[in-house]
């Protein structure tokens, strides 16, 4: 007899074949002239997809380094059902809860355009402001519909490929264009290779210890220590504002295992930085998603660090818990210090994660996102 997962997968590819539109317009697309200094900044085997949405279309461009591809893509109310659908049940524990929307966000999304990013490493992708804070990487092939019964075999997007996000590609176009790559900065132009932050404030009864935040940034020390790298560690009174202001201009990676307001600084006080550091790491929950209030006219508190001047930061789409917050970063550093890109570093780590059942559920690696490079 078939497994009821097995079953109800081939049922599920049935109906979700019907229900979705087809392809308006698919073909290679032409590029503009002002558009090909922005080709010669990415690799033969990266490719830019920018989303333009409507209420009832998607216009998809995919820009490579030789070639571009464009597809337009008809919506219907299941696809912004799904949207919601995918933010909100991503974080639960049960499996099926996420599986459709992501089967179909795929098939929406990343299928008019599967031809053209076949074999690319990595996919910098503009969501724009309607898919953003969704996690692409997260998205579900659907010819894996017949391993639902298998969880650590699910076809997810970042199976084949990195993920890196931005919000425009004019502003990555110029960030590349001044400030080079990750792979073209030297460690010299720092005073510490490594800064981790773990802030804790006696008189601050709201700014309680995180168990794990001070052993992550001493386990992540020693990974950089063991490779002969200078690090400074900052935990609890040592990140004082003002001293922190001063310190996290002189990293080459600026790591800060917090709460989610980080205890530290406001946007404002953040924004008036000067960044330099080649990655900011921000591993407190929900450090990648936007708030709206009076102080913050909408940035997250990653966008806000980019703006400063970091050019690239890893933060989270919802809450993470301490314990694995802790690991999954310590699993990044080591695969990052073996030669790797921060996006393939993320993406191996996942990779790990994914294969192991005690840690497969996208709710607990999926959160994690780059933006920049």
């Amino acid at each position: 007899m078939k497994h009821p997962y097995r079953l109800l997968g081939q049922l599920l590819a049935y109906f979700i074949h019907l229900a979705i539109p087809g392809i308006l317009t698919a073909q290679p697309a032409h590029i503009p002239g002002c558009a090909e200094e922005l080709q010669s900044h990415l690799y033969a085997d990266e490719v830019l997809i920018e989303y333009v949405l409507t209420d009832t279309s998607v216009l998809i461009n995919a820009i490579g380094r030789e070639s571009s591809f464009s597809s337009t893509q008809s919506l219907n109310q299941l696809f912004w059902f799904c949207v919601r659908s995918f933010r909100k049940k991503l974080t639960s524990a049960e499996p099926l809860n996420f599986l459709v929307p992501g089967e179909i966000l795929y098939m929406f999304l990343i299928k008019p355009l599967q031809q053209f990013i076949s074999g690319r490493r990595r996919l910098i992708i503009i969501p724009g402001d309607r898919l953003a804070g969704l996690p692409f990487e997260a998205f579900i092939r659907s010819d894996s519909l017949s391993l639902y019964h298998d969880l650590c075999s699910r076809h997810y997007l970042i199976r084949d490929h990195e993920v890196v996000y931005h919000h425009s590609k004019d502003s990555w176009n110029e960030r590349i264009r001044d400030g080079g790559r990750e792979d073209h900065l030297s460690a010299d132009q720092f005073n510490f290779f490594f800064l981790g932050f773990s802030p804790v404030y006696k008189k601050n009864r709201t700014c309680t210890a995180l168990p794990s935040a001070r052993n992550e940034i001493f386990e992540i020390g020693a990974l950089f220590r063991q490779k002969g790298k200078s690090l400074w560690l900052g935990y609890e009174e040592l990140t004082d504002k003002d001293y922190f202001k001063q310190m996290v201009c002189k990293g080459r990676i600026v790591h800060l295992a917090a709460h989610h307001d980080a205890c530290l600084l406001t946007c404002d006080e953040i924004a008036g930085l000067h960044l330099g550091a080649d990655l900011i790491v921000l591993n407190s929950c929900s450090s990648g998603i936007y708030k709206v209030n009076e102080a913050n006219s909408g940035n997250s508190p990653a966008q806000v660090f980019y703006n400063a001047g970091a050019k690239n930061v890893l933060s989270t789409l919802w809450n993470v818990t301490d314990a694995l917050a802790r690991q999954f970063m310590v699993d990044f550093y080591r695969i990052w210090l073996t030669g790797k890109s921060y996006s393939d570093a993320l993406r191996e780590v996942k990779m790990q994660w994914i294969s192991c059942s005690a840690t497969t559920m996208p709710s607990i690696w999926a959160p994690y996102v780059l933006m920049g490079e």
